[in-house]
């Protein structure tokens, strides 16, 4: 077997590898999650196409989530040829356009393997209704690597400023924005470029994500 690690237990990864297969294909954990903590570079997500191909074979839909787009092109892809049929779908933005939603989600329960992104994932993780096109007749769900649930927000200086200038209109807003971003402003005004050290703001005791959901 291949393996990018060094000095593997190439036994005790078979055991690891065999576990989350017979889960894939056999478990009855519908109430908990089963974690398996396999290193990057040992073909876990392989073992997990295969597995979910097994699950198919025995009359098992499953949702397979990863971590980008071209990920899920690839596991579709592969399980695809391995097959020789399409029973594997990766749904995003790219290749599921607009116009077709509505009629692509009609059909979804009728393949057996859905592939989405952790973006993806995430989104029907807080809408209960768009959850269930997705889950619907499927008994297995498998992510693939640890998703993480911080969004990521950029603001330069100037979009401050700009979206300042927009919300100026609206008192409630405006309260509501500068309220979320108030200590970043803070630390922008008294930032010294030139001090390497300072490069992180210290939130203390507000809560940034209740007030950015509030203004959202």
């Amino acid at each position: 077997m291949n393996t990018n690690i060094e000095n593997c237990d190439i036994q005790a990864l078979e055991k690891q590898k065999e576990a989350l297969m017979h889960e894939i294909v056999y478990g009855k954990n519908a109430g908990h999650f089963a974690v398996f903590d396999i290193e990057a570079g040992c073909r876990k997500t392989r073992t997990a196409e295969s597995a979910l191909i097994e699950a198919y074979n025995n009359g098992k839909n499953s949702l397979l989530v990863r971590r980008s787009d071209n990920d899920c092109r690839e596991s579709m892809n592969i399980i695809n040829k391995i097959t020789g049929e399409n029973i594997a779908f990766a749904y995003n933005n790219e290749d599921v356009v607009y116009p077709h939603i509505h009629n692509i989600n009609k059909t979804l329960y009728k393949i057996p393997i859905i592939i989405i992104t952790h973006q993806k994932y995430k989104v029907l993780m807080k809408d209960p209704t768009k959850r269930k096109i997705f889950t619907e007749g499927r008994r297995n769900l498998i992510v693939d690597e640890f998703i993480s649930t911080i969004d990521i927000i950029s603001l330069s200086e100037s979009d401050i400023e700009t979206y300042r200038i927009l919300f100026k209109n609206d008192f409630i807003i405006l309260r509501a924005y500068e309220r979320a971003l108030s200590q970043l402003i803070d630390f922008l005004k008294t930032w010294n470029k030139e001090n390497t050290t300072r490069r992180f703001v210290t939130i203390t005791d507000r809560h940034p994500a209740k007030d950015f959901a509030e203004l959202i």
